[in-house]
């Protein structure tokens, strides 16, 4: 693996991390519209800036990773062309990413999940005795928005952890050029 093969991969794998926050926006976007009490155009058109801004780097990261290495001169002022990984393989390697990425939705977002789920079940089934201590301790009540995005982010993470073959499979190809 040349020096350029991993910044290659590692530019794409960032990539990957930008669509997947893009998909995020996104998800947080339409939640935001259908649970508005009121249409926030400003925050619809913020959200949607974002995403297409979000979008536009992660295009030039996975699809043109070689004008970036090329731009930014990042395959120049090495000793050996030949990269220190030899053991892993680029799919293996991408696989790595994955795992990381998904293992980070699914972390980042379990804690807020099972706290919302919490307070929308105390809320629904107790209204005396300990609820009066809980609120005292925390008054944020269940938050339906929280909670979608935080299964949205956990079903993301898992479908990204149980097909990481596949999307590495498809990520290598990307970085194959076209003859």
């Amino acid at each position: 693996m040349t020096k350029k093969d991993l910044f290659r991969i590692i530019i794409k794998l960032f990539g990957l991390y930008v669509l997947m926050s893009a998909l995020v926006v996104l998800s947080q976007a339409v939640i935001t519209l259908i649970y508005a009490y009121q249409y926030e155009s400003e925050n619809v058109r913020f959200s949607l800036a974002l995403l297409l801004l979000l979008s536009l780097i992660s295009y030039l990261f996975l699809f043109k990773s070689d004008s970036i290495i090329h731009l930014l001169k990042l395959e120049k002022g090495f000793d050996t062309d030949q990269g220190t990984l030899n053991n892993f393989s680029q799919n293996s390697i991408i696989q790595l990413g994955l795992i990381i990425i998904s293992c980070y939705f699914i972390l980042l977002n379990v804690p807020i999940l099972l706290t919302n789920l919490f307070y929308i079940f105390k809320d629904s089934v107790q209204k005396t005795g300990l609820s009066s201590l809980i609120d005292v301790m925390n008054p944020a009540l269940g938050n339906y928005y929280d909670l979608t995005i935080s299964g949205l982010q956990i079903a993301m993470g898992v479908i990204i952890l149980m097909n990481k073959t596949k999307l590495a499979s498809r990520i290598e190809n990307m970085n194959k050029p076209v003859s």
